[in-house]
């Protein structure tokens, strides 16, 4: 099957199908034929398979160990969490983006990736900060991290991330709509 990009993005059949030639003999720059690489897709499962084994092992040993259940620990959970998304969405969504090339799956995927990254990072600067005034503060640090300021703040990373990346997605198309518009 051999299949090509019409100005939308979009795939479709390519007239190389008609002919008998296939897209490496065509001399169609257009022209795709949908693959599995296994060097690059390969890689990719497996990283996958692995952040989501090891995330689901990190969720399994709090809930069976109370020990583990601290208020630094609950931020941790909060970027297993995050990670655990990035495995089970982000490197699938790119993984299929690498065989098909479909407009919107490559499309979605930047923005899936956008939105864990930014929550990556959130939980992190959330651990980083946990461990500031743990340090700064050690003596009153039961007073200032409380279990419920904890959820807030957790609370707070995962909606807050939502309206931006939504917000950077609206901005983003709408670049790219004036610029087909200005080059049109």
């Amino acid at each position: 099957m051999c299949l090509r990009r019409n100005q939308t993005g979009e795939t479709e059949l390519n007239e190389t199908e008609k002919t008998g030639k296939n897209c490496y003999e065509s001399d169609d720059e257009s022209c795709y034929t949908p693959h599995f690489s296994a060097e690059v897709d390969l890689i990719a499962i497996f990283v996958a398979f692995l952040i989501v084994v090891l995330n689901t092992m990190v969720f399994i040993l709090v809930a069976k160990k109370r020990s583990l259940r601290t208020t630094t620990n609950n931020f941790l959970i909060g970027l297993a969490a995050s990670d655990l998304l990035e495995g089970l969405i982000g490197l699938p969504l790119v993984i299929t983006c690498n065989i098909f090339m479909e407009h919107g799956v490559c499309f979605s995927t930047i923005y899936v990736w956008m939105f864990t990254s930014f929550l990556t990072m959130s939980h992190i600067m959330a651990v980083t900060a946990d461990r500031f005034i743990a340090i700064m503060f050690a003596l009153r640090y039961p007073q200032i991290i409380t279990k419920r300021r904890c959820y807030i703040t957790l609370g707070f990373v995962w909606t807050f991330l939502i309206p931006v990346v939504t917000a950077s997605v609206m901005v983003d198309t709408a670049y790219r709509l004036r610029s087909r518009r200005e080059y049109s």
